[in-house]
């Protein structure tokens, strides 16, 4: 079933759609007041997280914040479809294609090693 972003709207405080966005903008635009009145404003990556599961038929992507390889099976392990990674790969395109291929290496390690050490009756 496919849900569209103005069905989700419709569904969800709106401060889970904006929660982030609110502080990175101001974060980028340099301007540190708004920033600092924004930063607990709304849900984090966690929270929005459990409240998107509570809709039926909608595919979770986590997303926010995610870093490294265990990150990903945290999100996973929240019961996400896929995850989501931007800043991590914006740097090192800065960088170089062999910093690139260096972080898609290391993410896939840190992941397989996650997942390997997860045991059922943990949460990551």
């Amino acid at each position: 079933m496919t849900v569209s972003c103005r069905e989700i709207a419709a569904r969800l405080p709106l401060r889970i759609l904006i929660a982030s966005w609110a502080w990175i903008e101001a974060k980028i635009a340099g301007n540190e007041r708004s920033a600092e009145v924004f930063k607990n404003f709304g849900l984090n990556t966690y929270e929005s997280i459990i409240a998107c599961r509570k809709i039926k038929g909608l595919t979770v992507l986590g997303s926010g914040g995610i870093r490294t390889g265990l990150d990903i099976e945290k999100v996973l392990n929240l019961g996400c479809s896929l995850a989501g990674i931007a800043r991590p790969f914006l740097i090192a395109a800065l960088e170089s294609e062999e910093a690139l291929d260096k972080l898609c290496r290391d993410l896939i390690s840190e992941l397989r090693i996650a997942r390997f050490c997860q045991s059922p009756s943990s949460n990551v």
